[in-house]
């Protein structure tokens, strides 16, 4: 039972290891974000709603 136990210990460790350095990874942006259009958004129709 103890070794079992030991070996459950040894799987969540790693497991927490390994999202420690893929998640912040996973949230990076590789530049900039484009700046929005403003002129092509105000030149749109608004919709109807009805």
């Amino acid at each position: 039972m103890h070794v079992g136990a030991v070996w459950i210990m040894l799987i969540a460790l790693f497991a927490a290891a390994v999202l420690l350095f893929t998640l912040p990874a996973a949230g990076k942006k590789k530049g900039p974000a484009p700046e929005p259009d403003h002129e092509e958004a105000r030149s749109a129709e608004p919709r109807s709603t009805v």
